[in-house]
């Protein structure tokens, strides 16, 4: 099996953070290639936050619950993979 030595120039991934003792919804940290970059936090009525994208522009879902902020990261990272082995 060959072994991978290249990494993948943008990944983006979320991270729960230590919640307060009355918080219901963790907040989370957007991570970019493993680097904190942004904060997803919760609201009323979903979570809120700017996903970064490729081309260096940001996309805000809107108020969302956090499946559709990982849905949405989910597409991010397939397409950028699309398009760094293009």
């Amino acid at each position: 099996m060959p072994e991978r030595t290249t990494r993948q120039p943008f990944r983006l991934a979320l991270r729960a953070k230590p919640t307060a003792p009355l918080q219901r919804h963790p907040d989370y940290n957007l991570l970019l290639n493993g680097d904190v970059v942004r904060e997803v936090y919760s609201n009323m009525t979903g979570y809120v936050g700017t996903l970064p994208q490729p081309d260096g522009t940001g996309f805000n879902p809107g108020e969302a619950g956090i499946s559709a902020y990982r849905a949405e990261i989910a597409r991010i990272n397939r397409d950028a993979r699309k398009s760094i082995s293009s």
